[in-house]
C-alpha cells in the first residue's frame, strides 16, 4: 500500500512519530511515558511483499532458487517513522522472512533501483542465504561466523552493516543506511538528509537498507 503523510497523520504520537512494532512488557510501558499517545500502525496499512513485488518474484522457482531468486533493495523504517518526504514513494510493507520462524517484518519503505553493475551481486547475497542454516537463519540464532561471513561479503562490494547487522535473517539482508551506500547502490536516490525529517536523529539509528528476498518457508 502506498502511504502519504495524510495516511500516517492519525497515527503519529505527541512527538510526531508513527510506530510500526509493538514493544514487549516493560518496554511498552516505558514507550507510553516517552511517546504519549503511542499507537501501532494497523496491519491493513501494510501489503505483503509477495504481493507488492509479485511481478519480480513470479519467476521464482524453489527448485532453482540459486538461479531465480531476486533481491529487492529498499530503504526502510522498521520501528518508528519520522515525517517523510512527499517526493518519495513510500509503501507500507510486511515481509515474511527468517525461514521456518516465519517472522513478519513490518516496515515503511521506499524502493531503491540498484545500479546494473551491482544488481547481480545483491541477487547473489539472497541466493547464497536461501534456506540458510537449514531454514533457521534468524537473529536469535545468529552465530559470529555467520555475521563475519556476511560482513566480508558486503565489504567486497564497498558496503557494511556495522549498525544494522542485528537485522540479518533469511530473506532480509541489512546494509547501513548511509549516503555512501545509497550512492553505491543506486543512481536515483535523494540525498539521505532529504528523505525524511530526521529531527536531530542520527539517520543510521532509525533507518536501514534491506535486501528483501523470497523466504524458504
Amino acid at each position: 500500500m502506498i502511504l502519504t503523510e495524510a495516511d500516517l497523520a492519525p497515527f503519529r504520537d505527541a512527538n510526531g512519530l508513527a510506530h510500526l512494532e509493538p514493544l514487549p512488557g516493560f518496554l511498552e510501558s516505558a514507550a507510553a511515558l516517552l511517546s504519549p499517545g503511542r499507537v501501532v500502525l494497523p496491519s491493513q496499512m501494510l501489503t505483503p511483499t509477495r504481493k507488492a513485488f509479485e511481478t519480480e518474484w513470479n519467476a521464482f522457482d524453489s527448485s532453482r532458487a540459486r538461479e531465480t531468486l531476486q533481491a529487492i533493495p529498499v530503504l526502510a523504517f522498521r520501528r518508528h517513522v519520522p515525517f517523510l518526504n512527499p517526493a518519495v514513494e513510500w509503501r507500507g510493507l510486511v515481509h515474511q522472512c527468517s525461514g521456518f520462524y516465519c517472522q513478519q517484518m513490518r516496515m515503511i519503505a521506499t524502493r531503491l533501483r540498484p545500479r546494473p553493475a551491482i544488481a547481480a551481486h545483491l541477487n547473489a547475497i539472497a541466493r547464497k542465504h536461501y534456506d540458510a542454516d537449514a531454514g533457521f537463519l534468524h537473529p536469535d540464532n545468529l552465530r559470529a561466523s555467520q555475521v563475519v561471513s556476511y560482513v566480508e561479503t558486503l565489504a567486497r562490494l564497498g558496503l557494511d552493516c556495522d549498525v544494522s547487522w542485528r537485522n540479518l535473517t533469511e530473506g532480509a539482508y541489512p546494509i547501513d543506511a548511509t549516503q555512501k551506500h545509497l550512492d553505491l547502490l543506486t543512481e536515483e536516490a535523494l540525498p539521505l538528509a532529504e528523505i525524511a525529517d530526521w529531527s536531530d536523529q542520527e539517520p543510521r539509528h532509525n533507518a536501514v537498507i534491506l535486501l528483501l528476498a523470497w523466504n524458504s518457508d
